[in-house]
């Protein structure tokens, strides 16, 4: 190491190098079988996404349509099938937000790039997702996975909170806490401003081609929403107004901790960090990474 790179090293902070020497565990699998497992299809691209869309948009219509038959004569019954309905549509809400916008940054679901960063940028959208941000942070994580001090996308340990409120308010319901922060969040981006260091080192100064990148996109998502809800509050009826909370942004999505925070709650910094997710029977394994 020469006198330039030792200061480097020291006048660097941690979170800005990427100069971190992991010793990786490789799984031998065959070549063959590999470029086999991963082949990509614009028909099964399209089976997926337009599929899971279609139940996203299938659930909201039912849960819509129960709240259009309340009335005082059948609320015993009708309130609790709006519940479920509500229920059974948040359920699917995590997966058309930052679950699909993670396939898609990885380029898989599709072979056609055009049609990945089509559906990237549609269900960003739909779930006010920071996909411009999460692009780049993500390539961070899969070259540091966890790695104190290098990977600030998941930072162990994480600890999820059964005895707190406010946990089983966005679990099992909506808390509108949570819809504020996003909101609050674009609106700063929109004006340029980027907080944190984990975003200063992902959003560098430096670029600001990918500076402009971002905060065009926060616009793009604080205007189209609002011209959303504006169409709609022209509408006449108060059932059109209802559905403001379906198109801009807000469907409940109560498992959200599950399938995101609690992959991580719990993990030690100590033993291989392996992602087990259940599909159609099969095992993904995302990361197998001692550390």
């Amino acid at each position: 190491m020469d006198l330039k790179e030792a200061q480097f090293r020291m006048d660097t902070p941690a979170l800005s190098r990427d100069d971190a020497r992991i010793n990786w565990y490789r799984c031998k699998v065959d070549k063959q079988i590999m470029n086999q497992l991963m082949q990509r299809s614009d028909l099964h691209g399209f089976r997926q996404t337009l599929g899971q869309l279609a139940l996203f948009a299938a659930t909201g219509a039912l849960a819509y349509t129960a709240y259009r038959n309340i009335n005082a004569a059948n609320w015993y019954w009708s309130m609790p099938l709006l519940f479920a309905a509500l229920f059974v549509h948040g359920t699917g809400g995590p997966f058309v937000g930052l679950v699909a916008v993670h396939e898609l940054c990885h380029k898989t679901p599709f072979k056609s790039p055009f049609w990945n960063e089509f559906f990237l940028k549609l269900y960003s959208f739909l779930s006010w997702s920071d996909y411009v941000w999460f692009r780049r942070s993500h390539i961070k994580h899969h070259q540091f996975t966890v790695h104190k001090p290098y990977d600030g996308e998941v930072v162990l340990p994480q600890e999820l909170s059964f005895k707190d409120w406010k946990f089983w308010l966005g679990l099992v319901a909506w808390n509108p806490q949570n819809t504020w922060n996003v909101w609050k969040a674009f609106y700063q981006r929109a004006r340029g401003r980027i907080e944190g260091d984990w975003y200063q080192q992902v959003l560098p100064e430096t670029n600001q081609r990918l500076r402009r990148d971002h905060r065009n996109w926060a616009r793009f998502v604080l205007i189209g929403h609002a011209a959303l809800a504006a169409a709609l509050v022209s509408c006449r009826g108060i059932h059109h107004r209802y559905s403001i909370l379906r198109l801009a942004g807000l469907p409940v999505r109560h498992t959200t901790a599950f399938w995101s925070a609690a992959q991580c709650a719990g993990l030690p910094v100590v033993l291989p960090h392996f992602h087990l997710f259940p599909t159609g029977g099969l095992l993904l394994l995302e990361h197998a990474i001692p550390y």
